[in-house]
C-alpha cells in the first residue's frame, strides 16, 4: 500500500490553514462592507424623507393651486368618492392646506376644489354635478367651476 507522504500532508494541513485564515479575514470585511451599504441606504431614506408626513405630503399635492386661489373667500369642494362616503381626511387636509380660504362641503360656490382617485375617476364624475373643469394640476388636484347652461 502506498500512504501519502508526510510532507503530501503537511502542505495539504498548510493550504486549510491559509485558508482559514483567508475566511476569518474575508468574512468579517464582508460583513463590515455590507453592513456600511445598509446603514448607507437607510441613511438616504430617511434624508429623502425627513419631513414627509401626510400633511406635508398633501401641502405640496395643493402648492399650484393655492398659487391660483384669491388669499381670502369661500371655496366649494368636490370629493369623486362614493355618493355618501365624504373622505373628511381629505377634507380636512384641504381646509388646512389652502387656509384662510374657508372649503365648504357643497358645489354652491364659484370655485370648487375637486379631488379626484385614479381608482374611482368616473368619467364625467364632475360635469354630470354641473361643473366644468377649470384646471387640472396632478395628483388627483383639479379646479372646478359652476357650468353656466
Amino acid at each position: 500500500m502506498n500512504f501519502p507522504k508526510k510532507a503530501n500532508s503537511n502542505h495539504a494541513s498548510k493550504e486549510i490553514d491559509s485558508f482559514a485564515r483567508k475566511m476569518v479575514t474575508f468574512i468579517p470585511l464582508l460583513f463590515l462592507i455590507l453592513s456600511a451599504i445598509i446603514l448607507f441606504k437607510a441613511i438616504s431614506y430617511h434624508s429623502l424623507n425627513a419631513g414627509r408626513d401626510v400633511v406635508t405630503n398633501f401641502e405640496d399635492r395643493m402648492f399650484a393651486l393655492r398659487e391660483r386661489l384669491p388669499p381670502r373667500g369661500v371655496i366649494g369642494y368636490f370629493n369623486d368618492s362614493e355618493p355618501d362616503f365624504i373622505n373628511w381626511e381629505e377634507y380636512w387636509l384641504t381646509q388646512y392646506a389652502l387656509s384662510p380660504l374657508i372649503v365648504t362641503k357643497n358645489i354652491d360656490n364659484e370655485y370648487i376644489v375637486g379631488i379626484l382617485h385614479p381608482s374611482e375617476i368616473k368619467r364625467n364624475s364632475y360635469e354630470n354635478m354641473g361643473l366644468l373643469l377649470v384646471k387640472e394640476y396632478g395628483n388627483g388636484i383639479v379646479l372646478l367651476r359652476r357650468g353656466r347652461k
